[in-house]
């Protein structure tokens, strides 16, 4: 079984042609983040996103409850920046998103992702990533579905809007666009990897 939760449409959206603000509840995102505070994961996080196209872009955002505003911080890539808080959820806080026009076929995604993004990595840093990875999915999964839950394939190496990546493999050096993809198999093979720009994102791989 494949797993799903590598990229989960956790909501859709539905609303008019015009400028709308999209309201959704603060406890589903809490509630995801609270597997990952609880397993204590270092090296990977949960990234909630709004796919970044021109029919889905978020103009601003703010986290509101019945007496107070706090501003959302949303980087260029659509990704929400959420704080793990116990109080926002005990008053049923909002997440508000201004959406440029209609918001009819948006969502929000969650995805595991590597916590911190480096330009060079090794074999056994890539493994440690990978082992956190399979960790999160399977706590995010639960029981029993986790145990029919396939381990993931590798990682994909994001590199945004970026073309004509140099990726060096112990020495040997391959141009890829966008985006490189490092399988278990390869990963046995080698020792160190390297990247001519650094990645926006490492995220699990599944074939």
């Amino acid at each position: 079984m494949r797993n799903k939760l590598l990229f989960a449409l956790l909501l859709s959206f539905s609303a008019s042609s015009v400028a709308e603000t999209v309201s959704l509840e603060y406890k589903g995102f809490f509630d995801r983040m609270k597997v990952l505070k609880k397993g204590e994961y270092h090296l990977v996080d949960l990234a909630f996103t709004v796919p970044n196209t021109h029919e889905c872009t978020v103009q601003s955002g703010s986290i509101t409850t019945e007496n107070k505003d706090y501003a959302l911080s949303i980087s260029p890539h659509q990704r929400l920046y959420l704080p793990f808080d116990e109080e926002l959820k005990r008053d049923r806080a909002l997440v508000n998103l201004n959406m440029l026009g209609s918001a009819q076929g948006c969502g929000i995604g969650m995805q595991v992702r590597a916590k911190l993004i480096h330009q060079q990595y090794n074999a056994k840093q890539v493994t440690a990533l990978m082992d956190e990875m399979d960790d999160i999915l399977d706590a995010l999964q639960g029981f029993p579905l986790k145990y029919f839950r396939d381990p993931i394939d590798g990682v994909t190496f994001d590199f945004g809007q970026q073309t004509d990546i140099h990726v060096i493999v112990d020495g040997k050096k391959v141009v890829v666009k966008q985006r490189y993809q490092l399988n278990r198999d390869t990963l046995a093979k080698i020792g160190k990897i390297q990247f001519s720009a650094k990645p926006v994102s490492v995220s699990p791989l599944v074939l």
